[in-house]
């Protein structure tokens, strides 16, 4: 393969990956109200979902850096 279609490859996958991750939150933006919208700012389950999920993947990626690189180490 050549590099610039390697590179154009590639460059389509960042793309639908950033398009996964861009068009639900810019869905919900777009379907509610902004009286919705305000509402569910204001709304402390939300606030503690948000909470929980940024916990969660904090303590998974330090579990994940502590043991997983260690391992890669050692299977190297």
């Amino acid at each position: 393969m050549k590099k610039g279609l390697l590179f154009k490859l590639f460059f389509l996958l960042a793309l639908f990956c950033l398009a996964f991750l861009i068009l639900p939150i810019v869905h919900v933006f777009i379907k509610l109200s902004s009286q919705d919208l305000i509402n569910a700012i204001k709304d402390r389950a939300i606030w503690q979902a948000i909470f929980t999920s940024l916990c969660s993947a904090f303590w998974a990626t330090l579990i994940g850096c502590i043991l997983g690189v260690p391992l890669a180490y050692f299977l190297s």
